[in-house]
């Protein structure tokens, strides 16, 4: 629950930092479904890495859900952007945000957990494992940045 909000709350205050000349309001339900999101995929990476007896699969399968579970996420906060015409996506980016977001993810959850799987780790791998996670956030948002395009209609 804890890294499921944390990766959202970060998501979500950057978008809230999102500027436009319009006023940008977002729907409710469907920022709901993307902090959803965070939360299982979140919750089903640590499970898997919770019952992979320190095989090197698990890990690999535990950042790919992560992963993708921080792309729905990103993907999803953005739909909940009240704006028309809307957000298209340039294919080539958004399929190397979604890279990064996975292969950070791999990263992260290998360092923190690694082939041992102590639960007590140095206090700097711990942070290199959260440096990882948030390369993964912000790898993706800059990404998305680069296959986002709005076309804002004045009258």
């Amino acid at each position: 629950m804890v890294m499921g909000v944390g990766i959202w709350a970060a998501h979500f205050i950057g978008m809230l930092a999102l500027r436009f000349p319009i006023r940008l309001t977002y729907d409710l339900a469907t920022t709901l479904v993307s902090l959803a999101i965070a939360v299982g995929m979140s919750g089903a990476a640590l499970a898997c890495v919770g019952r992979s007896g320190g095989k090197a699969i698990y890990l690999i399968v535990a950042g790919v859900l992560l992963g993708l579970g921080i792309a729905g996420m990103h993907y999803t906060g953005v739909a909940s952007i009240n704006i028309v015409p809307g957000i298209t996506y340039n294919p080539a980016p958004l399929v190397v945000s979604v890279a990064i977001a996975w292969t950070m993810s791999c990263a992260a959850l290998c360092v923190a957990f690694g082939s041992d799987m102590r639960v007590t780790r140095p206090v700097g791998t711990r942070f290199v494992a959260a440096g990882l996670l948030g390369s993964a956030i912000g790898g993706l948002r800059r990404s998305l940045r680069a296959a986002a395009s709005v076309s804002i209609q004045r009258k």
